[in-house]
């Protein structure tokens, strides 16, 4: 039962852009054990924990899709601001100080997100096959990039341009389009994540100041078209709300001694 309610608590995590799935697992004193299980393929102790997961996404993908219909005006900057507050994080939690060349890698990451935010992925896909094709790329990046602590799934399917749908195919239940968006999920999990890692850690300022960049760029997609006060207060809320579930629950000493164990994990 334990396990299962932290598959809920994930799945609030993976569904809300800003929270990261890494970061849940390091709350949760998983994220070591986790990735070696990964890279062994070990799964058996995770089944009830999936099974929650599962329970989690679909019952938070249904709240927040309701959200969406009835006040879209506040929940849109609201997920703005959980987006926005994710990119300092990122560099917070991956404690990488600032140079004139990660400047360079954060002002291209904004503006690649700034493109894709103005012509998703999504937008190129003109036949069924492509649409199939385009959720299964989308889960294939986002499973892996969850990973990273700081780094949101739902974050990167918002740059993809794919997360509305996948919220969409969540509360109405089809099966065949998120059958190949969890098919790339498995494969990024056991096909990219190990490799991912791996990049990630000989090139963690590239990879966190361009990741930082493209999620500010890309929140272009969730600006609000009237900026008045209630949507102000709807941006600052979801910031909040990011800030305090990173600083509450995140002790730097911990986040060291995980990453400490992240760096030794490509050789076991």
């Amino acid at each position: 039962m334990k396990n299962f309610l932290k598959g809920i608590v994930l799945g609030f995590a993976l569904i809300l852009p800003g929270l990261s799935g890494g970061t849940a697992f390091l709350i949760m004193g998983m994220y070591k054990q986790i990735l070696r299980d990964l890279a062994f393929f070990n799964l058996r102790p995770y089944i009830t924990f999936a099974m929650g997961a599962g329970v989690g996404l679909l019952f938070w993908a249904f709240f927040l899709s309701h959200l969406l219909n009835e006040w879209p005006e506040l929940v849109f900057p609201f997920l703005l601001g959980a987006l926005w507050a994710s990119a300092p994080l990122i560099l917070k939690i991956n404690k990488i100080s600032f140079s004139p060349e990660r400047g360079v890698y954060l002002l291209t990451g904004t503006c690649v997100g700034w493109i894709l935010a103005v012509e998703p992925l999504a937008t190129f896909s003109l036949g069924e096959t492509k649409i199939f094709l385009v959720l299964f790329l989308a889960g294939l990046i986002a499973s892996a990039t969850m990973l990273i602590p700081g780094v949101s799934g739902s974050a990167v399917l918002l740059i993809l341009g794919v997360y509305h749908d996948i919220l969409l195919f969540l509360n109405s239940f089809e099966l065949v389009p998120l059958a190949f968006f969890t098919a790339g999920c498995i494969g990024g999990l056991f096909g990219l994540a190990r490799l991912l890692l791996l990049a990630y850690e000989r090139y963690k300022g590239f990879f966190s100041y361009f990741t930082a960049g493209l999620i500010l760029g890309s929140g272009r997609t969730l600006f609000p078209a009237q900026l008045n006060l209630s949507a102000i207060i709807a941006i600052l809320t979801g910031a909040v709300l990011i800030t305090l579930w990173s600083r509450k629950n995140l002790k730097r000493d911990q986040i060291q001694t995980e990453e400490r164990e992240v760096t030794g994990m490509p050789t076991i």
